[in-house]
């Protein structure tokens, strides 16, 4: 009988987890906070430091290269086959 409360109890906690799980923040969800932060920044730029447009969009795209490249480039090597000859 001690079995059945104990499958019991464990359904109840892993219940528990995946509505814990659900609650976490998706690491893929904070790129439109940093875009809009991205946005906030230029503009502030603008307006309270006085920096021309022109500077701000050329240092922008210069950034934005090496940025996204590591962005790309994050999950570079880590598929199941790597280190594994591939049979070609």
């Amino acid at each position: 009988m001690n079995c059945c409360k104990n499958d019991e109890k464990s359904k109840k906690q892993d219940s528990g987890q995946e509505s814990n799980q659900s609650t976490k923040i998706n690491p893929r969800s904070k790129w439109p906070y940093l875009c809009v932060a991205g946005l906030g920044a230029g503009f502030v730029a603008l307006t309270v430091f006085k920096i021309p447009p022109a500077n701000i969009l050329t240092y922008g795209v210069i950034l934005a290269c090496p940025l996204l490249h590591l962005v790309m480039m994050k999950d570079h090597g880590k598929g199941k086959n790597h280190g594994k000859s591939s049979g070609h």
